[in-house]
């Protein structure tokens, strides 16, 4: 999509339908841990990781205290935040670490906080009970960072989640994405897309964004923790375009993706490449758990 039509297309910033839309030329991030300016969100991950002490007193199946541990985080962000102020948002990610049952008994608790949502109550593999998790609390249920094509939307959007997160690197790229989107639209629903990943995930995705009426907030991680050694804006040979203005993405207005890769720092980056997987965690009791 050249830039004249994505000029044509005025993007909105969403605030959750919480006062409806405002015209602007840029697009909300979303951020875990931090971000800059405007209306900021934070991805916290209930649960934690299992490999730390807190959470061998503290696993998943314990609803009640992760609910009180919940709120006393809270408090503490919002005052390092700069008070209770109505412009930033919490959001919780279970990342599938629950069962049904314990997302159920959690959400309550979480409720009187009001969270932005609630990102993947229940693995993938179980998204046939997500209507259940939705039923059961008044916070926006997120999903589909691990759903990867329309046919496997479908029922979570029949099942009533309020926020489709399709990955584009994994989810059939922009053209499939944005088919995604459009039947979003028809079940009311919003999208957020997931992208931890390198810039020319991130430029995809803010051109679907910036093309899309039912957007909600871009998720990125540029400054992200685990980014050592190989930081997003590392791959570009202008950091402009990918600048937060406000704690907003401005319209990308370049040829193209808006971007242009160092094909250099990539070489160089490949040649040091090691084949990563994903962590193994266990809990106390030295059973599998979901990373």
């Amino acid at each position: 999509m050249g830039p004249a039509r994505q000029a044509s297309r005025r993007p909105r910033a969403r605030t959750a339908r919480r006062g409806g839309a405002r015209p602007d030329p840029r697009l909300r991030l979303g951020r875990r841990r931090r971000s800059r300016g405007g209306r900021r969100p934070h991805l916290r991950t209930a649960g934690g990781r299992p490999d730390r002490r807190e959470d061998e007193r503290l696993g998943t199946h314990e609803p009640e205290r992760l609910g009180r541990r919940a709120r006393r985080r809270r408090r503490p962000r919002r005052q390092r935040a700069g008070g209770a102020r109505p412009d930033r948002d919490v959001a919780v990610d279970c990342h599938g670490r629950f069962t049904l049952a314990t997302a159920r008994r959690l959400a309550p608790l979480l409720e009187p906080l009001h969270p932005f949502f609630i990102e993947e109550p229940v693995v993938p593999e179980n998204s046939h009970m997500i209507e259940r998790m939705v039923d059961a609390t008044t916070i926006p249920i997120a999903a589909g960072e691990r759903l990867y094509s329309r046919q496997e939307f479908l029922p979570v959007f029949q099942a009533g989640i309020a926020i489709a997160q399709p990955d584009l690197s994994h989810a059939g790229g922009i053209s499939e994405t944005r088919r995604i989107a459009a039947l979003a639209e028809t079940f009311d629903a919003l999208i957020a897309p997931h992208c931890p990943l390198g810039p020319l995930a991130l430029a995809s995705c803010l051109q679907l964004g910036f093309a899309t009426p039912n957007h909600l907030i871009q998720e990125q991680s540029i400054g992200i923790h685990y980014n050592k050694g190989a930081e997003v804006l590392d791959y570009v040979l202008d950091t402009a375009p990918l600048r937060f203005v406000d704690g907003c993405f401005e319209l990308l207005t370049g040829p193209g993706l808006g971007i242009e890769i160092d094909e250099k720092a990539v070489r160089d980056a490949a040649s040091r490449w090691e084949t990563w997987q994903n962590p193994v965690w266990r809990h106390a009791d030295g059973s599998m758990a979901e990373w």
